[in-house]
């Protein structure tokens, strides 16, 4: 392949590969099932065979990365759904090697240096910097073989993309109109009423009473109660195994040095608020010479712990603030502020305090995080073999109280837990294992099965358990829960008449015409009891959900004439608002959320996802994928 054809198809790189690549970064969670797959392979992709320690093996390192270079919180809502969506991930990449091989794609090394040195993360100054570059990799959780072997797969990735089909380029009248679409706002006042301004409702009467719980009586029957017993296999059971020298320690250290690099730091203070008019007016009083501190408290009600906001390398503004703007912190010098900085969370102006130059952490500093990491890397193979045997001894026949003796395990109990995670008595019971779904997993389990041994996301704990036994659900009568029916029956007729009230609102609103509803919409709020909130900046689609449901935003930009009044809405709170149109403004070329430039961007991503979509789906029609033991 030639210079000319690298060079354009290496635009679309990044936005093609991250396509693939975040669905495994946004997802949560992972259980490892290891039982009857231990040794064989989970899928065959053409005429690669994807086994289950690689699969096992990829998506614990894309949890680690995404949690350590992404700084993403994973939880467990998406532990299958990352499982299989890593899978799916191999897949591509086995079927992409075998594309490229037929179609005699080679990477050669200058193509994949020269892809480097033009990688903006890596320059400084608009030129490449080679500790830059190891600072980076060192935060993305890379190191200069990986990343190399990676990016030259990538780019074969782009290159047989590129076969299919070029960077799609998005017509100037499509994107202006797809602007004025999206950044058109509006100034909205929104009327909020809240359940908890109705202070108390009577009781029901007894019939009331009675007829609310027959029309709700499975909303109060007991759940049904499960007694399960279980070994948790974690990495304390196996740290005594591991060396933890100085030697071994140092040596770590010494192999993933880049990672303890420290880029060039300052120590910011600032002064926030959400609205562009109001941090104008906030650096007009600097330039008169205002003190930072009495600024902050006199017009942004922020104290001097408020403003400060800690130490920060560049990498930690990248997403959130432009890049220009980051140069700008760190070009100002110490003591100055920067000109208003708008960011992904409203509007700042900076102060420099002070600055540090790049520098890397000694052995001592970090001797306990190295410490923990040989740990974490090594538990995680130890765990797993131990895994292997308790395996083992369960395919032999053996119980699960056999298998804790034989090999000098734990056998925990849970007594009489519901699938919500209460006790019998209603208390919460905190102390079971957190991940792989533990609770749904014993309540699909029948009386006395054995489950699968499961995994937790970082491979650092495993656990199988069986249930002892079995507390169907009953039928509660309205004696035994009396309380909390009456507690629910006040809870809805509070909302039912929050409802009322919010309704009477907006239509008493409708009835008023012209410019004075806006005054009478203040009023009369304020008259009932609502809290007024106003929104200066709402669009089509971004707005303060906290504050005004989706509905009501969509009324008013349907209406799209000032004044409109919203019917009235239910929150996510309970609570019920009602919002009017302040003034509405043209989409403006600059707009700091929905610029010409951010549509055409997220315009071209959105073509280029439906084409590497096609472009996944073509390859699976021309080799065939099967799956296995999963």
């Amino acid at each position: 392949m030639g210079n000319s054809f690298f060079h354009s198809i290496t635009k679309i790189i990044a936005i093609i590969l991250v396509l693939l690549l975040v669905i495994s970064f946004m997802v949560s969670g992972v259980g490892t099932s290891i039982r009857g797959i231990t040794l064989d392979k989970v899928a065959t992709a053409g005429k690669a065979d994807i086994s289950a320690a690689e699969w096992r093996d990829a998506t614990s390192y894309q949890i680690q990365r995404a949690r350590g270079g992404l700084g993403l919180n994973i939880d467990e809502e998406g532990q299958e759904q990352i499982k299989q969506q890593t899978l799916e991930l191999l897949i591509d990449k086995k079927l992409m090697m075998q594309e490229t091989d037929r179609l005699g794609i080679r990477v050669g090394k200058e193509h994949v240096i020269d892809n480097i040195k033009n990688n903006r993360m890596f320059k400084i100054d608009g030129k490449f910097d080679e500790g830059q570059y190891k600072l980076m990799l060192g935060q993305i959780g890379e190191n200069d073989k990986t990343y190399y072997n990676s990016l030259k797969y990538d780019l074969a990735y782009a290159m047989a993309s590129g076969v299919y089909f070029n960077s799609p380029v998005v017509p100037d009248e499509l994107v202006n109109l797809l602007h004025i679409y999206d950044a058109k706002r509006q100034s909205v006042l929104a009327a909020i009423f809240p359940v908890d301004v109705v202070k108390e409702v009577s009781d029901p009467l007894a019939d009331e009473l009675k007829k609310y719980f027959e029309a709700n009586k499975e909303t109060f029957d007991a759940p049904e109660y499960r007694t399960v017993s279980y070994i948790e296999l974690t990495k304390k059971d196996v740290e005594e195994e591991i060396d933890t020298s100085d030697a071994s320690l140092r040596a770590l250290y010494e192999e993933d040095i880049e990672q303890y690099s420290v880029g060039e730091t300052r120590i910011l203070e600032q002064i926030f608020a959400d609205e562009e008019e109001q941090i104008k007016e906030i650096y007009e009083a600097l330039e008169g010479g205002k003190d930072f501190y009495e600024t902050a408290k006199d017009m942004a009600n922020q104290d001097k712990k408020a403003v400060s906001y800690g130490s920060t390398e560049k990498i930690d503004l990248a997403g959130i603030i432009q890049d220009e703007e980051i140069e700008e912190i760190f070009n100002t010098e110490d003591g100055k502020y920067t000109h208003p900085i708008h960011s992904v969370a409203g509007w700042h102006v900076f102060r420099v305090v002070s600055r540090k130059e790049p520098y890397t952490k000694t052995f001592e500093e970090v001797k306990d995080k190295v410490r923990k990491d040989l740990l974490n890397q090594q538990s995680g193979d130890v765990l797993y073999q131990l895994a292997g045997s308790v395996e083992d001894e369960l395919a032999g026949g053996a119980t699960l109280a056999e298998v804790a003796n034989n090999l000098n395990l734990k056998l925990k109990k849970v007594e009489q837990i519901s699938l919500e995670g209460t006790l019998a008595g209603g208390v919460p019971m905190a102390r079971y294992p957190d991940y792989g779904d533990f609770l749904p997993m014993a309540f699909s389990l029948t009386l006395g099965a054995i489950s699968q041994m499961v995994g937790s996301e970082d491979g650092l704990k495993y656990y199988v358990q069986t249930v002892n036994s079995i507390t169907p659900s009953r039928q509660r009568t309205l004696d035994e829960v009396r309380d909390s029916v009456v507690k629910t029956w006040k809870d809805e007729k509070k909302i039912q008449l929050q409802i009322a009230r919010a309704q009477e609102f907006a239509k008493k609103m409708e009835e008023v015409k012209g410019e004075g509803r806006l005054q009478m919409f203040k009023d009369k709020a304020e008259d009932m009891g609502a809290e007024i909130r106003e929104v200066k900046s709402v669009y089509r689609n971004n707005y303060n959900e906290t504050i005004l449901p989706g509905e009501a935003v969509a009324e008013l930009f349907e209406k799209n004439l000032p004044y409109s009044i919203s019917k009235s809405y239910l929150r996510t709170d309970k609570a019920m608002v009602v919002a009017i149109t302040e003034e509405i403004f043209p989409a403006e070329e600059d707009d700091p959320v929905f610029s010409v430039d951010t549509v055409r961007g997220t315009t071209t991503r959105d073509l280029i996802q439906d084409y590497t979509e096609q472009f996944r789906n073509h390859l699976r029609r021309i080799y065939s994928v099967s799956y296995h033991n999963r």
